[in-house]
């Protein structure tokens, strides 16, 4: 099992040779949500003693906007491994994020979540919380995936129809 942290804002990278705790129980598991996305979840937490510790300790925690930063993970296992990847298959892609942690200073320790950001789970979370109203913008999901123009209908509403009932029926007194 191979842990590479990588700073996202310095591209900074450890392969972490130290100690990490509760790494024996961990399991990742796939699955898919009640929106039909499918999900990799990361079951424990993870303790990062040694090396893992000095890099994650300035970044997240001395610096001053450490709280709003994220450090990417990238895991690999050589259970199944190829030639490709010099006996490696990376089987999880997430991140640690600065809000989500805790530390020991007396221990070395930080403990922390590991929550799966990709490629695909940063544009399902695009397409959730951007509308595309106006072809003619450019979008953060175009950024990542090239997509169709597409063309809506402006729908012709009879508001006009609302208000003409709506005043008969105070005219007439209904």
């Amino acid at each position: 099992m191979r842990f590479i942290l990588t700073d996202i804002s310095t591209s900074d990278t450890l392969t972490v040779q130290g100690r990490i705790g509760n790494i024996e129980t961990f399991t990742i598991t796939i699955r898919r949500k009640e929106d039909r996305k499918i999900v990799k979840s990361f079951s424990s937490e993870v303790i990062f003693y040694d090396d893992a510790y000095d890099f994650l300790y300035p970044r997240l925690i001395e610096n001053s906007d450490g709280y709003l930063k994220s450090i990417k993970v990238d895991i690999y296992d050589d259970c199944c491994t190829d030639n490709t990847t010099a006996g490696f298959l990376k089987v999880f892609e997430g991140e640690i994020r600065g809000d989500a942690i805790d530390w020991c200073e007396t221990e070395c320790a930080i403990t922390c979540n590991i929550i799966e950001k990709n490629t695909e789970t940063t544009a399902y979370d695009i397409l959730d919380s951007e509308l595309i109203l106006d072809p003619s913008e450019a979008t953060q999901f175009e950024s990542i995936h090239a997509i169709p123009r597409m063309y809506y209908c402006n729908e012709i509403r009879p508001s006009w129809l609302q208000y003409f009932l709506f005043i008969s029926k105070i005219l007439l007194g209904g």
